[in-house]
């Protein structure tokens, strides 16, 4: 299709705001109106992170389905539309403040089979960056402590009441930054060296290490246990 080739600007302001998510989701510095989301770099995770955006952006919940129905701007322009004058913005609603919080069916398939085997790190979620430049490890404790205050998963512990496991939120959590100077470029071993298991009875479920492998060389190492978090989550 030529026309899907050549570049075709925005031509209101509903393809505008789609043509910017567009071009951040898909890391592009210009997508036509006419270009097929999926034949341009786009996929399924990559699609429910437009949908999230058009949401935040506008208020307008479009469904997945729409992504793979309508994956140009213009197609996706029209739906969005729409659903703009029939729908609203619907808010997940503030839980009422307890003492714990029962879990999800995961996260209590996730404590089970975590306590039935101690010691062990299958659920474990780790990665690493590689930085060139300098580091602050002083900054960087600052950031993820901050992080840890703003959100309540990163404060969650679990522990059994009444034979069921549940969530506890606490009030305050520290994490301490961990920092090492090792002359490697062996970054798995560096990585397997740090995952270690999870106590998911200590809050922050998150671990975090810097370490100087080179001058002007580092790697960040971190861990969070699979029962706060998840692959699509942190894509997000």
């Amino acid at each position: 299709d030529l026309e899907s080739k050549a570049y075709v600007a925005p031509k209101n302001d509903t393809e505008a705001m789609l043509a910017a998510i567009y071009e951040a989701n898909l890391n592009i510095d210009q997508v036509s109106i006419h270009d097929n989301f999926f034949e341009i770099g786009g996929h399924s995770l990559k699609a429910i992170g437009i949908i999230n955006k058009i949401e935040a952006t506008n208020g307008v919940r479009l469904p997945l389905k729409a992504m793979f129905e309508n994956p140009t701007i213009a197609q996706l322009a029209k739906v969005v539309d729409e659903h703009a004058n029939e729908t609203t913005a619907q808010h997940i609603p503030v839980a009422a403040e307890q003492p714990y919080y029962t879990t999800s069916s995961p996260q209590k398939r996730l404590y089970v089979l975590n306590e039935m085997v101690k010691g062990q790190t299958a659920y474990n979620m780790p990665s690493m960056l590689e930085i060139q430049g300098e580091v602050d490890p002083e900054r960087v404790q600052n950031v993820f402590q901050t992080l840890i205050e703003r959100h309540e998963t990163l404060r969650t512990h679990f522990e059994t009441i009444d034979g069921e496991p549940v969530q506890v939120i606490n009030d305050s959590a520290e994490i301490n930054v961990e920092y090492a100077e090792i002359s490697t470029d062996h970054y798995e071993t560096l990585l397997d060296d740090f995952v270690q298991p999870f106590d998911l009875s200590q809050a922050p479920l998150l671990k975090v290490k810097i370490v100087k492998v080179a001058e002007s060389r580092y790697v960040l190492l971190f861990d969070m246990h699979h029962i706060i978090s998840d692959g699509l989550s942190i894509n997000m």
